[in-house]
């Protein structure tokens, strides 16, 4: 009874093993198969949609009832996604638009046998009557394996912002106001009317005070580790017309918040 009870046991054991486990696919394809597949599926929606071939890219859908999502539009079942895709398209033909499509960071999850989820950022230029625009969304799809295809049952979308120079309290960019006492006496801006040389400038106004000698300055820390052992030019820009006192540029050399003997500086009336 001992060995027959033994024999039951390992007879259980690869049971166990051999019996296909629930919800794990059988010659499923590797994530890295997974994600081509997905991919290819993706780049050929954007080549159809690029040349307004709308038969194409609604072939890319899947059979039966889905859900998408469009934050201008809400919630939307297929058929009326299929017949908003293709008025989109039919309009982007008849605008000669160029439609250019670009995939990044791609992510796919298995979600079964014939289930999976696809997360990736998409970049979009249009270009019409010589002008260009673009746009960067980011995508969750939900694909389904029939007919040996990977088709779009899902899709949730949203346009990313675009991004934009960083100013911090009409300061450029890791630029600081001087802390002295006087200072709060001008108001800083990034201007760009007047520049030279680049995009924009910095301009410094006095608004108001009693201070017989106001003034303020706009610094930048630098890193002088780069420069030991060379020669160093200082150059630089100041429009002080109408200002009715005097503007200057130069640099020094702190540590531990003291200015050491080297400092160099240039006033202009």
């Amino acid at each position: 009874m001992r060995i027959r009870g033994l024999l039951w046991l390992v007879a259980l054991l690869l049971l166990t093993v051999l019996v296909p486990q629930p919800g794990l696919a059988q010659n499923s394809p590797s994530r890295t198969a997974l994600e081509a597949a997905i991919r290819r599926e993706l780049e050929d929606i954007d080549a159809a949609s690029a040349r307004f071939d709308q038969p194409a890219v609604l072939a890319h859908m899947a059979d039966g009832e889905g859900m998408f999502y469009t934050p201008e539009l809400g919630r939307l079942g297929t058929q009326r996604t299929k017949d908003l895709w293709g008025q989109e398209i039919d309009r982007s033909a008849r605008a000669k638009e160029k439609l250019e499509f670009e995939i990044t960071k791609l992510y796919v999850l298995p979600l079964g046998p014939d289930t999976a989820l696809a997360n990736y950022i998409e970049t979009i230029k249009t270009t019409a009557d010589e002008k260009t625009e673009v746009i960067q969304l980011a995508y969750t799809d939900i694909f389904v394996l029939q007919n040996g295809r990977w088709l779009l049952r899902a899709e949730h979308s949203d346009v990313l912002p675009k991004k934009v120079e960083a100013t911090v309290a009409g300061l450029p960019t890791d630029w600081k106001r001087s802390t002295n006492s006087t200072a709060a006496s001008y108001s800083a801006a990034v201007d760009t009317a007047v520049h030279h040389g680049g995009k924009a400038s910095s301009s410094l106004r006095y608004n108001c005070g009693s201070d017989a000698w106001p003034w303020t300055s706009l610094n930048q820390a630098i890193d002088p580790a780069m420069y030991v052992g060379k020669r160093v030019r200082l150059s630089g820009w100041i429009k002080t017309a109408d200002s009715g006192g005097a503007g200057g540029f130069g640099c020094v050399l702190t540590a531990s918040g003291r200015w050491l003997p080297l400092t160099i500086y240039r006033t202009v009336l």
